[in-house]
């Protein structure tokens, strides 16, 4: 039960807080800085409490604004402004204060920054609008129109809106910042500069003989450069408190104006303004180009880290001047150090000999005609070493058109081309061995033929080519006669010998483009593309006679015979299958017929 008592006063202790520093802004700003209207030069107790709403949260905003209530409301009284009045005019502040803090932050989290050019704008407009609104309200509370008080009422809140609200929230990011802590060279470093600006400011608001206005601006203008955003804040504040203190008492060059006071103070105003809009938005663009400025270099870090890990390097060519810049990744990939300077000739002799021609095509189309390039190439490094590299490059143009550079990257690809070369060498061994594996399937062991899965293969290809083209077609079985007697008489390797050399003989006697193959045993089949039925029976009649008188010796074989059965493809045996059976009711016609027969049947 203690932590929500805790919380409850701290929401209750800061807003106290900031209500009797409202306060006491209020009451300084009365009494140092107001004019003969009663309206302060710069009314900073805005700016504050605009502040606080800001970096509060919403519980926390609502003390707030109850504590600038009561502290404006008591001020009011106090400077002796009747009661209901200066309950307004508290009324009218607190409603610049919400209407700020709601443009600002969009309805939502605050969103305030001096480095970012939107949300400075933002603010320029939110602190404007938050002024116009509280100078109507306080006009319509005063019950007539007094031009004099709506433009001091206007002026002052705006400027104390715009001066004060960034110098607090600077202050209170630095505190609050994750980042670096300020380190006492820079704490030291800062307070020296804003000293500086507030004795040259002394001294310029201090006399009221020379017009001296511009030593001010000028050194916030160095102390923008060296500060930032928090240098012309707290610089535009010094001045402020200066000017307006100096002038309320009758010092300064303000005076040397031949006006009346609240010009003077209009005057001052406008001064004041002038140095905060022209240093603040300096302050932002440096800031912004500090922010790019960082971008840039963790990119440039990035990009060497990706070249480092790609072996990817990138390059320029100035072509007005002739210089080659080379990224590090390229002089490393080249083999060179730093103290190696390229040049575009130079560089192209980098380049293997048998490639120097192509490479000087593609630059010199490039110039020319604004072709870009992409190539693979080989180099050689500085050591000897031959390296395969891609390089890739793009013209760069001016405004008007013309081809003014070329720029690209350069990678080394050796690994990649050694990779591929292996898996071309895998890919070709893979084939090699594939149709190895492939030939031992489709090839008769024993006699170095086509087997019976080859054979079926190449007679259906037959067929379809046969009926495509309507060419002619025989096929033929041969059978060897007694072979089974050869086998139990001799012996399975004198059967095995016979089997060869029948091969043999059958592959003499036929064509170059006839196919010779063992459907297993002692049955052999023969492919006859394009032959007719007559140039078929003679082929098949030549392969029987071959084998009929062939000498046998040393084998103790007298003579061998074969039986065979021819058959031609037509439409009606138009299959495989119809094919063999048409081949082998021949073959079974010739054996029946005595053997050592050639039987053709010709549908």
């Amino acid at each position: 039960m203690l932590r929500p008592s805790v919380q409850t006063l701290r929401n209750i202790f800061w807003p106290v807080i900031i209500g009797l520093a409202y306060y006491a802004l209020a009451f300084a700003s009365f009494h140092l800085s107001r004019g003969e209207t009663g309206i302060a030069t710069v009314w900073p107790a805005s700016g504050l409490f605009v502040a606080a709403l800001l970096l509060a949260n919403r519980q926390r905003q609502f003390w707030i604004i109850v504590a600038v209530m009561v502290s404006s409301t008591v001020g009011n009284i106090a400077d002796r402004i009747p009661p209901m009045v200066a309950l307004g005019f508290s009324c009218s502040n607190v409603a610049e204060a919400i209407l700020v803090t709601w443009l600002v932050s969009h309805g939502g989290k605050a969103q305030f920054s001096l480095d970012d050019a939107d949300a400075v704008k933002r603010f320029a407009v939110a602190a404007v609008l938050g002024a116009l609104w509280s100078a109507c309200l306080a006009m319509a509370i005063l019950g007539y129109w007094n031009s004099r008080f709506f433009i001091s009422w206007f002026t002052t809140v705006a400027l104390g809106i715009l001066i004060v609200t960034p110098v607090i929230m600077l202050f209170a990011s630095a505190v609050t910042s994750k980042h670096r802590p300020l380190s006492l060279t820079d704490i030291s470093r800062s307070v020296a500069y804003f000293a500086l600006v507030g004795a040259v400011t002394g001294g310029v608001f201090l006399q009221s003989r020379f017009p001296l206005l511009f030593l001010p601006p000028a050194l916030v203008l160095m102390v923008v450069y060296r500060l930032g955003t928090l240098g012309a804040a707290v610089s535009v504040t010094l001045i402020t408190a200066i000017g307006s203190v100096a002038t309320t008492t009758g010092f300064g060059p303000i005076h040397l104006i031949d006006a009346s006071y609240d010009t003077q103070v209009l005057f001052l105003q406008f001064y004041i303004l002038i140095i905060l809009a022209s240093t603040v938005p300096l302050a932002v663009v440096l800031a912004e180009s500090k922010r790019m400025f960082s971008r840039i270099k963790r990119g440039i870090r990035l990009i060497e880290m990706a070249e480092r890990t790609a072996h990817v390097g990138h390059w320029h060519l100035n072509l007005v001047t002739g210089e080659l810049f080379w990224s590090d990744e390229v002089y490393k990939i080249h083999g060179r150090d730093q103290s190696y300077k390229p040049e575009l000739d130079t560089a192209i002799d980098n380049y293997h000999p048998d490639d120097r021609a192509w490479i000087i095509q593609l630059v010199e189309n490039a110039v020319n005609e604004g072709q870009p390039f992409d190539t693979d190439a080989r180099i050689v490094r500085s050591d000897g070493e031959i390296r395969h590299v891609n390089t890739r490059g793009e013209v760069e143009t001016d405004t008007v058109g013309g081809i003014i550079g070329l720029y690209g990257v350069f990678q080394d690809v050796t690994r990649r081309v050694e990779i591929l070369r292996e898996l071309d060498q895998e890919r070709q061994r893979a084939q090699d061995e594939a149709e190895r594996a492939k030939l031992l399937a489709e090839t008769d062991q024993l006699t170095g033929i086509g087997n019976r899965r080859k054979s079926m293969a190449v007679i259906q290809a037959a067929i379809d080519e046969a009926r495509a083209h309507n060419q002619s077609l025989s096929v033929a079985i041969l059978d060897v006669d007694h072979f089974k007697r050869i086998n139990d008489r001799l012996g399975h390797a004198t059967g095995d010998e016979v089997l060869k050399q029948i091969t043999n003989q059958c592959s003499m006697s036929v064509r170059e483009k006839d196919f010779v193959g063992r459907l297993g045993g002692e049955e052999f089949v023969i492919v006859l593309p394009g032959a007719s039925p007559e140039k078929s029976l003679a082929i098949c009649e030549r392969v029987r006679q071959a084998i009929e008188k062939f000498k046998w010796a040393p084998l103790p074989i007298a003579n061998v015979t074969v039986s065979i059965g021819l058959a031609s493809y037509s439409v009606q045996n138009g299959s495989l299958e119809e094919l063999l059976n048409e081949a082998d009711k021949a073959l079974y016609i010739a054996k029946d017929s005595g053997r050592n027969q050639l039987i053709s049947l010709v549908a």
